[in-house]
C-alpha cells in the first residue's frame, strides 16, 4: 500500500536564524586592505579586461569568479544596518582604492595590448538602462543572503556581484586607454548605478533577516535615505534611456524588415547592411540610414524610393527621412550570367535605338533590365525625359515591347515613365517653339508616312540700315529632318507657300533646309 507524500503545511521562515557576531567578524576580516585582496583585485581585473579586449565572454566570467569587489559594498550595507560608522568609512575608503586600482590595471593592460578594437563585449557595457539596475538589485539581494546564510555559496554571490561591477569598471579603464570619453563615461555611469543599487537592496535585505541594531535606528534610517535618494536620482535618467533604447530597438527591427522586403521586390539580389535610426524634430520624424549593395544593372529609381519611404512611414507610424548609400557589387559570372548579360545588353540597345527613332529629343534618365521573378521573361523599366509637347503612345510602347520580345525570343514587359522637362522660356524661345510646331503640322502627313523628326532654328538679325532704305525683317533658317517611307520631294511652289504662311504669321523671313530620310516598311 502506497504512502502519501507529506505536504508542507506552511512556509518555513529560516531567514532570521543568523549569527550576528559571526556575520560582522566575517565581513570585517574579508575587507581588510591586505596583499591578498590587492592580488585578487588586480588578477581579476586583468583577466576580465583581456576577456573584454578579446571579445571572449568566458574569460570575462573567469575574472568575475575571483573578484573581491563584493566585500566593500557588503561592509557598507552592514555598517549602515548595524549603525557602525567605522565600518562605513573604512569600506568607502577600500571601495575608492579598489576602483582606482581596477581602472589603472585595465588602462595599463589596454595600453600595452596590440588589440585596441571596440567590440560588442565592450559596447554592451557603455549604454546603461533601467534593466541593469534590476540585475544589480537581484545580485545584491543574493549577496546579502549569502553572507547571512551559510548554505548559499559566497562564491556564487560574488560572481553575481562582479557581473554588475567588474566588467563596467574594466571598460572604464579601456575607455581611458583608447582616449574615448564616451566609453569611459557610459561604463562608469553603469558602475555607479550598480554600486548604489547593490548597497540599497543589501540594506533592505539585512533589515528583512534581522541583521540590524535597534539602538542605531537613526543612523540606519539616515544612511538608507541617502542611498535611496541617490538611487532615485540614478533611476530617472536610466528610465528614459531604457525607453529610448526600447524605441530604437523596435524601430531598428521594423526598419530592417521593411527595407529588406521593399528592396527584395525590386530585385532579390539586393542586400542591406549598416542600418542606423535616429529621432528628429521632437520625435516627429525618424532618420534612417543604410548601405545598400546593388548588383550591376539594377537601378533604384525615384519612384522606388518613394514607395520605400511610404512603406517605412506606414510601418513606423512616423515621417521618415531616408538616406540610402548605394554600392555596386561585382560577382564571378557563371555561364548563365553571361547569357543574361548578353540579353540585357541586347534589350538595352534595342530600347535606346527605338526611342531615338521615335524622337531624338527624348533623353533616357534611367534604364533597368532584369529577369522576371514570376516567369522566364524579362522586365525593362525606363524613365525618359522630354518636353511636355512630346508624346509616347501606348501603341508605340507595345511596338517596342514586341520588337524586344521577338529579338530575344522571350516575353518582355516594358514599363516606361515619362518625366516632363519643364523650362521657363523667354518670349523669343516661346515664339521659336510655336514656329517648330507649325512647321511640323504643315509638313507632317501620316497618311503618306511623312513624319517631321526634328526642327532646329537659327535667327539672323538684320544689318544696320539707314533711315531712307527699306526696313529688313529678321531671318530664320529652319533645318528640318523628315522621315518618310515613300519617295518625297516637295516642289519649290510648296516650299514658297510654307514660307509665305510663316512670314505672314511671324513677320520674319524664312529659309527652309530639308533633310529627307527614306525608311523602308515591310508588312507580312
Amino acid at each position: 500500500m502506497e504512502k502519501n507524500l507529506p505536504i508542507p503545511k506552511q512556509l518555513l521562515n529560516d531567514l532570521r536564524n543568523i549569527d550576528h557576531t559571526k556575520l560582522i567578524e566575517k565581513v570585517d576580516y574579508t575587507t581588510r586592505f591586505s596583499l591578498s585582496f590587492i592580488i585578487l583585485l588586480i588578477a581579476s581585473t586583468i583577466i576580465c579586461t583581456l576577456g573584454l579586449i578579446l571579445n571572449y565572454p568566458a574569460i570575462v566570467i573567469g575574472g568575475m569568479i575571483i573578484s573581491p569587489l563584493m566585500w566593500p559594498l557588503m561592509k557598507i550595507s552592514l555598517g549602515i544596518s548595524y549603525g557602525k560608522k567605522q565600518f562605513v568609512y573604512k569600506a568607502l575608503s577600500l571601495l575608492l582604492i579598489s576602483i582606482t586600482i581596477s581602472i589603472i590595471s585595465a588602462w595599463l593592460i589596454t595600453f600595452i595590448s596590440p588589440l585596441k578594437i571596440i567590440n560588442s563585449e565592450i559596447l554592451s557595457r557603455t549604454n546603461p538602462t533601467l534593466l541593469d539596475v534590476f540585475i544589480a538589485l537581484a545580485a545584491g539581494c543574493v549577496a546579502a543572503l549569502a553572507l547571512a546564510k551559510e548554505k548559499i555559496s559566497e562564491s556564487l554571490a560574488g560572481v553575481a556581484i562582479a557581473t554588475s561591477l567588474l566588467p563596467p569598471l574594466s571598460v572604464s579603464g579601456i575607455g581611458i586607454a583608447l582616449s574615448n570619453p564616451t566609453i569611459f563615461m557610459g561604463a562608469f555611469a553603469l558602475f555607479l548605478a550598480n554600486v548604489i543599487s547593490i548597497i540599497f537592496i543589501s540594506i533592505l535585505t539585512f533589515a528583512l533577516i534581522g541583521a540590524r541594531k535597534k539602538s542605531q535606528e537613526n543612523f540606519r534610517h539616515k544612511g538608507l535615505e541617502i542611498v535611496t535618494i541617490a538611487l532615485i536620482i540614478t533611476i530617472i535618467p536610466l528610465f528614459f534611456l531604457l525607453k529610448d533604447y526600447s524605441f530604437k530597438s523596435n524601430t531598428y527591427q521594423k526598419a530592417q524588415q521593411t527595407l529588406s522586403l521593399s528592396l527584395k521586390k525590386i530585385s532579390p539580389s539586393i542586400y542591406i547592411q549598416n542600418i542606423k535610426t535616429n529621432l528628429l524634430g521632437g520625435n516627429e520624424k525618424i532618420a534612417i540610414e543604410a548601405d545598400v549593395l546593388v548588383p550591376e544593372g539594377i537601378v533604384i529609381d525615384y519612384q522606388d524610393q518613394q514607395n520605400i519611404i511610404a512603406e517605412l512611414s506606414k510601418s513606423l507610424g512616423k515621417n521618415v527621412d531616408l538616406e540610402l548609400r548605394l554600392q555596386k557589387t561585382l560577382s564571378l559570372a557563371t555561364e548563365k550570367d553571361e547569357v543574361n548579360n548578353t540579353i540585357k545588353n541586347t534589350l538595352l540597345n534595342i530600347f535606346q535605338q527605338e526611342i531615338i527613332k521615335l524622337n531624338e529629343l527624348f533623353s533616357i534618365n534611367s534604364l533597368e533590365v532584369h529577369p522576371s521573378i514570376q516567369n522566364d521573361g524579362w522586365i525593362v523599366k525606363a524613365i525618359i525625359i522630354g518636353d511636355p509637347s512630346l508624346e509616347l503612345t501606348e501603341e508605340q510602347r507595345e511596338n517596342i515591347e514586341k520588337i524586344m520580345s521577338k529579338k530575344i525570343e522571350q516575353e518582355v514587359k516594358l514599363n516606361i515613365d515619362i518625366l516632363s522637362r519643364i523650362q521657363l522660356k523667354s518670349q523669343p524661345e516661346i515664339e521659336n517653339q510655336a514656329i517648330k510646331n507649325d512647321i511640323k503640322k504643315i509638313l507632317s502627313n501620316p497618311s503618306k508616312n511623312i513624319q517631321v523628326a526634328s526642327v532646329s532654328l537659327i535667327t539672323t538679325k538684320p544689318s544696320t540700315i539707314s533711315a531712307n532704305s527699306k526696313k529688313e525683317l529678321p531671318k530664320i533658317t529652319a533645318s528640318i529632318q523628315i522621315n518618310t517611307a515613300n519617295i518625297y520631294k516637295p516642289t519649290q511652289k510648296e516650299i514658297n507657300a510654307i514660307k509665305d504662311v510663316l512670314k505672314e504669321k511671324y513677320k520674319k523671313e524664312f529659309e527652309l533646309i530639308l533633310t529627307i530620310t527614306k525608311h523602308d516598311i515591310y508588312k507580312y
